[in-house]
């Protein structure tokens, strides 16, 4: 949430999914995730069960994101944002962007955030009996 509220005030465009989603648009984006990180966390605090359906949905975005990644249109379409950003910075590329974002480096990206959204979904699922309908 906090990545994405430190975004708004940076003239760069949205990634999201392997989109490239310009200015002014991207803005609207960022604000739309931190909003809804912030109502899940707030959600999840309160044991609201649709915040823990609504991190089931946001958890499955971030996992076709991660699914993705590794394809070449992907990886393209990153380029094209990494290029765009140094651009839109004004900062000289020190490195070619494609030697960062090998397909290697895509794959441990996904089998790390595996394993992390699983025990998320296993602590969801143990703990499903606490959450209520909705707000109290």
């Amino acid at each position: 949430m906090l990545s994405s509220l430190a975004c708004l005030i940076l003239p760069l465009p949205a990634f999201v999914v392997g989109l490239i989603i310009p200015n002014p648009w991207a803005k609207l984006v960022f604000l739309l995730i931190a909003a809804v990180c912030a109502l899940i966390g707030i959600g999840l605090l309160r044991l609201d069960r649709r915040a823990r359906m609504a991190l089931y949905v946001w958890m499955a975005l971030g996992t076709i994101n991660s699914i993705l990644a590794p394809t070449a249109w992907f990886r393209h379409q990153l380029m094209k944002y990494v290029t765009g950003f140094y651009g839109n910075m004004s900062m000289p590329l020190l490195i070619d962007p494609s030697r960062l974002y090998t397909v290697p480096l895509m794959f441990s990206t996904l089998v790390t955030t595996l394993p992390v959204y699983a025990f998320i979904l296993w602590l969801l699922h143990r703990h499903r009996d606490a959450f209520k309908r909705g707000p109290v």
